[in-house]
């Protein structure tokens, strides 16, 4: 059956035949009986992409909320060592860095890290205490690992504060 839409065109309507006796492309055959297949998830981008995109709009972002949102996005996604130390060196070096690291071991995106290398991205030396420490109390990493980046005292600190000897 032909017949015309608004603008005067000849249209095919579905379920009809054509004059040469052939059924129209967008007539399907009928779905299987029984239940419907459900369709798998969508898997999700590798994480790899999602870092990138991430450590890029970290560095593009203007100030330190919009920064700080940008991680909540990491929320599920491990980090692997190298990809966790890229995403703090696109942060600015003092708080935001150990925020960001913070928020990261609570979310628990963090497994197997490299922990000397994560403190020794920190510039001061409070700050590479307390990223140690926190580093130690998550259970990433052990005391004497974090120690060597650490100057003596605060790494005497880190020891007690650990109970180790």
């Amino acid at each position: 059956m032909t017949g015309e839409d608004d603008r005067g065109h000849v249209v095919q309507r579905a379920g009809t035949q054509r004059p040469d006796g052939s059924r129209p492309v967008w007539d399907l055959p009928p779905p299987p009986a029984g239940d419907p297949v459900p369709l798998p998830p969508p898997e999700p981008p590798p994480a790899d992409l999602v870092l990138d995109a991430c450590a890029a709009q970290l560095e593009a972002a203007r100030d330190a909320r919009s920064r700080l949102a940008r991680l909540a996005e990491l929320e599920g996604v491990p980090l692997a060592a190298a990809s966790l130390l890229s995403l703090l060196e696109a942060l600015p070096d003092g708080w935001q860095r150990r925020t960001a690291l913070r928020r990261l071991i609570d979310a628990g995106n963090l497994h197997d890290v490299d922990a000397d290398a994560i403190v020794r991205t920190f510039g001061r030396g409070a700050d590479r205490f307390a990223v140690a420490a926190r580093l130690v109390d998550a259970g990433l990493a052990e005391v004497e690992v974090v120690t060597d980046a650490l100057p003596v005292r605060a790494a005497a600190r880190l020891r007690r504060r650990a109970g180790a000897t």
